[in-house]
């Protein structure tokens, strides 16, 4: 399996984007590293449209209308329009050949999301996922834009695994997070098919925080629950405890499964299809009190567990059809992104509201009487402090320009990527990967020197 991680750099431009470009031909768009400068940048010269450089709009209409019911996309219509006036800002900045590129080699790339708490071990099964060092400089990671991305190729498929910042901790800005999330979507929904969620919730053996709270009921709210059948519930570090604790840890899974909001995504009510439990370190998946001596152990089974996890996504997603996010309808249907369902999550406090499950929407609910939720009993959050947090944090955060522009600096890496992997026909040694600097001012016409 051949694999890399990716994140955004610096602050650029932003736009919300359609930039899928599913009938692009290869005389459009030659392919590295036969590919030429001239080939692959236009310069703006070539492209003038009332005075603007760049593109002519119509040649990117075309590029985009042509893909608008791409079968199985989950593009975003609310997005379409956003790639004319980004191109019109942009002033030659981006080329349409390169817009094609990128989206012809990210075409059918499946993203998951990796959401939990610091601690958790997402990274642990990131590095399981794509064989990347994660601590040692493999990854590159934003000063201000919370998340990263790990490509990989698994079973002949490529995937995009956006591993983000956790929601509910006192020194994070939630709202902040939840942007970079959505500007994600935005300017990679059209190259790729949103395919699924991991909530990495970590060990079982401590009660339901208030972070682990919220992001539940963030994760109903941004998903939605014809969604939930892609999300995927992990407990993990099973391999840290011994005999005994493990006994008493698994006690406890029974108790996190009758959580009203874990309830709500594994056994959805209604007609919806609910998601799955995983337990990460045994094999297949599953366990019970009485499978201590199967764990697999991170340092002596290294890559029994890498296959396992690896068999998961193969399973899990390989074939599932496209379900656009409740998120994505929202904002279609012009609703502003601070009145979305999964905003409202995070401007409340988690153990005063609940989540309803009604007309295929996840719904968030006053709830002045929290008798009747398992969490109630969690520690009310240091509010003033959360507040000057955030009010300090806003100040740094970058523009919603700034962020989308860094998620299609990170699509225009991985299409070159990919690109390279398919050539290399190279799917078991890792590669080594360009700097954010190679790649700075690729959209104006200077491919990479490796090209």
């Amino acid at each position: 399996m051949t694999t890399t991680a990716l994140s955004s750099g610096w602050d650029s431009g932003f736009a919300n984007i359609d930039l899928q470009s599913s009938r692009t031909t290869e005389a459009e768009v030659p392919t590295p590293p036969e590919i030429s400068n001239a080939q692959l940048a236009q310069t703006p010269s070539d492209h003038e449209d009332d005075g603007d450089q760049g593109p002519d709009r119509r040649d990117v209409e075309a590029n985009t209308d042509s893909n608008e019911n791409r079968e199985g996309s989950t593009g975003w219509v609310w997005a379409r329009s956003r790639l004319r006036k980004l191109i019109k800002e942009a002033k030659g900045a981006a080329s349409l050949t390169v817009v094609s590129f990128v989206g012809r080699h990210l075409k059918g790339t499946k993203v998951i999301f990796v959401v939990g708490q610091s601690g958790t071990g997402k990274t642990t099964i990131l590095q399981e996922l794509t064989g990347l060092d994660l601590a040692t400089g493999d990854t590159m990671m934003s000063g201000t834009l919370q998340y990263r991305v790990c490509p990989a190729v698994i079973g002949d498929q490529q995937y995009l695994f956006v591993d983000t910042a956790g929601f509910g901790a006192a020194d994070m800005d939630d709202m902040a997070n939840f942007q970079d999330i959505v500007s994600c979507i935005t300017a990679l929904g059209s190259f790729v098919d949103i395919a699924g969620l991991l909530f990495v919730y970590g060990k079982p053996d401590t009660r339901i925080m208030r972070p682990d709270l919220q992001t539940m009921q963030w994760v109903q709210c941004f998903c939605g629950p014809e969604f939930f059948h892609k999300v995927t519930f992990i407990t993990n570090r099973w391999d840290t405890y011994n005999e005994d604790s493990f006994e008493e840890s698994w006690a406890r899974v029974s108790e996190l499964l009758r959580d009203k909001n874990v309830e709500q995504i594994l056994d959805p009510p209604q007609r919806y299809h609910g998601g799955s439990l995983y337990h990460h370190g045994f094999p297949g998946g599953g366990s019970d009190i009485h499978t201590f001596a199967s764990i697999l152990s991170k340092r002596r089974h290294g890559p029994q567990r890498a296959a396992e996890i690896e068999a998961l996504i193969l399973r899990k997603y390989a074939e599932s059809e496209p379900v656009k996010l409740q998120i994505a309808r929202e904002l279609e249907a012009g609703v502003a992104l601070k009145d979305t369902e999964a905003a409202k999550v995070l401007q409340a406090n988690p153990v005063d509201i609940k989540i309803s499950i009604s007309q295929d929407r996840a719904t968030v609910k006053n709830e002045s009487n929290a008798r009747n939720n398992p969490s109630q009993f969690l520690d009310r959050p240091e509010t003033a402090s959360r507040q000057r947090n955030a009010e300090s944090q806003e100040e740094q955060q970058p523009s919603w320009f700034a962020r989308t522009w860094a998620w299609i600096e990170v699509a225009k890496q991985a299409a070159v990527y990919f690109n390279q992997v398919r050539r290399a026909r190279d799917s078991t040694q890792r590669r080594s990967w360009f700097t954010f600097d190679n790649l700075r001012n690729w959209w104006s016409g200077s491919p990479p020197d490796r090209f």
